[in-house]
């Protein structure tokens, strides 16, 4: 995989002018040391077509928190990467599940590494995770990644449909 082009401000490259290709965007939360898998299942998410968001995207300069905020606002579902760093209690990956769920974004965790569930934020360990940590199942894990996605994309659109029914 050739990752170069990520963060870069070239935009027929960056990350940018892929979120326009679909108005469905997915923020991914990682901790800084699971940084190869989350370029892993960014670019897994992008060959299937679908707009994703990391963090090393932030322009040079920007307040990056507000970006961050932005970003999970925009997003239609954030997926949050479960690993011993993540989980921290001093991850910036609890902020950023904060941030999701005061805005109700809908929370699909990816379990990475294993972890001791008795540290796992309430919010996450009540979910069923998808599961990647066997590396030769990476496509597997993808796939069922992509169908949650979709199964949550579906449910989003049913519960517009039915709002705007409810208005005429």
């Amino acid at each position: 995989m050739n990752f170069s082009n990520f963060g870069s401000n070239n935009k027929t490259n960056s990350v940018v002018n892929f979120e326009n290709a679909t108005s469905e965007l997915i923020f991914i939360s990682y901790a800084r040391e699971d940084r190869n898998f989350a370029l892993k299942l960014y670019d897994s998410l992008k060959k299937c077509d679908r707009a994703a968001w990391l963090d090393i995207s932030i322009p040079h300069t920007a307040e990056w928190k507000r970006e961050i905020d932005e970003k999970i606002n925009e997003s239609t579902a954030i997926t949050f990467v479960i690993s011993p760093h993540s989980t921290a209690r001093d991850s910036f990956c609890l902020i950023e599940l904060d941030i999701a769920a005061s805005h109700e974004k809908r929370i699909i965790p990816v379990l990475y590494k294993d972890v001791d569930h008795a540290n796992v934020d309430s919010r996450l360990a009540k979910k069923q995770w998808i599961n990647f940590t066997a590396e030769e199942d990476f496509d597997k894990s993808a796939a069922d990644l992509i169908t949650a996605l979709n199964a949550d994309l579906n449910y989003l659109k049913q519960h517009t449909y039915l709002g705007l029914e409810q208005t005429d």
